[in-house]
């Protein structure tokens, strides 16, 4: 299972059924009670993150294909790619989509902001320096009720809030005064 949520009493998560990517759909159940039916669709894709847009389609990050997609009435349309670029995170606003992406061969990082046919990168602090590290790991993005930008860097162990405008406001590393093992951010 690699990504999990919820829509109208149903639990959406992806992975793989008899080697196929697959998308699966389980009925929301009382706890201790069984599901009565799970819905299995072949994607043919692989599907790194997703989640829902305000229209309740699903919008979903296929790292195989290097594309950001919307599914919406059994049609997959392509809304966001970029050539060399890997999607990771999504997270939708009723305005956005938000992407994470990684490039291929240098591991760079960055946010695209993808708004009715347009985008912008966010990749760069204030003073020109890489926002993101250049591991090879995950970023994972959600958006706050202030419109910020919150991104949690696996490779670099830390979370990051950006404005509405891609402007850094701080950074989290989870260190605390307590004599504690480092905070680790995944997803969000």
């Amino acid at each position: 299972m690699r990504s999990l949520v919820d829509l109208e009493e149903k639990v959406w998560t992806s992975g793989y059924y008899v080697d196929t990517p697959s998308l699966f759909i389980l009925p929301m159940v009382k706890e201790g009670a069984k599901p009565t039916k799970l819905e299995t669709f072949p994607l043919d894709r692989v599907i790194f993150d997703m989640c829902f847009n305000f229209e309740g389609d699903l919008v979903f990050s296929d790292c195989a294909e290097g594309s950001v997609n919307i599914w919406k009435d059994d049609q997959v349309k392509e809304v966001v790619r970029l050539q060399d670029w890997t999607p990771m995170g999504v997270h939708a606003t009723k305005e956005d989509i938000l992407v994470c992406m990684i490039h291929t061969s240098t591991c760079d990082k960055k946010i695209v902001r993808h708004r009715q046919g347009s985008t912008e990168h966010f990749e760069y602090d204030q003073d020109g320096e890489p926002l993101f590290s250049d591991v090879d790991e995950t970023l994972y993005i959600a958006v706050n009720q202030d419109s910020d930008l919150c991104v949690s860097d696996y490779g670099a162990n830390k979370g990051l809030v950006l404005n509405k405008s891609g402007l850094l406001q701080f950074t989290y590393t989870g260190e605390t005064f307590l004599d504690a093992e480092p905070f680790g951010h995944v997803a969000l």
